[in-house]
């Protein structure tokens, strides 16, 4: 059994880590809505030729407008499910879930939860459970990429650029621009997390 002190420093780590994924998800979505938007009004890339329209939920500093161009909430699940998957592989240990079952299982619950609490609010009838299952099936499209962030910027088989490109489709903007826009702040949010040290930190507690 652990001791209580080494418990609680697990579970405030965890915890810590939690808050830190949301804050990332949530501000990729602020970030990259900006990006479109700014796209779509200078009609750069072919962007800007349709009406679309969305509640504006996330946004850097006082929102410029009450709505963008972009789903914010599909920006949230895509970026939760390349986290995950980031978490996935650096918590992965040879003959040993110990670790992963701790720090992924209750991280990807609870953010499930946070997001599908935010559909609701917006109208979209879901279930933890079932935004838990859907997030699951989004970050299996990108196991089969060979690193997470690849050896360079151009190195497409990593898993930041497989969610980039899918990310950009799932939000029907399957621009490679918006693709290379969606990798610069993945790879953003997943060094400003500093995920494999707090992986590592919260792996001495156990």
């Amino acid at each position: 059994m652990q001791p209580r002190d080494q418990n609680s420093e697990f579970e405030k780590l965890l915890h810590e880590l939690k808050l830190n994924v949301l804050g990332q998800i949530t501000g990729f979505a602020a970030g990259v809505a900006e990006e479109i938007d700014s796209l779509c009004e200078r009609k750069l890339f072919g962007l800007g030729s349709d009406t679309r329209s969305y509640s504006r939920l996330f946004s850097i500093g006082p929102p410029k407008s009450a709505t963008t161009r972009v789903n914010q909430m599909l920006l949230c699940v895509g970026a939760l499910s390349f986290f995950w998957h980031a978490i996935d592989r650096l918590s992965f240990r040879q003959n040993d879930e110990s670790l992963r079952g701790a720090v992924l299982d209750p991280t990807v619950s609870s953010l499930s939860g946070t997001l599908a609490d935010m559909l609701n609010k917006q109208g979209m009838d879901t279930t933890a459970a079932e935004l838990l299952a859907g997030v699951q099936a989004l970050s299996l499209r990108y196991a089969g990429a060979r690193t997470l962030l690849g050896t360079s910027a151009e190195d497409e088989d990593s898993a930041v650029w497989f969610a980039a490109r899918a990310i950009a489709e799932d939000v029907d903007y399957p621009k490679v621009i918006v693709a290379k826009l969606m990798r610069v702040k993945l790879t953003q949010g997943l060094v400003t997390l500093d995920l494999a040290n707090r992986i590592k930190a919260l792996e001495a507690t156990l």
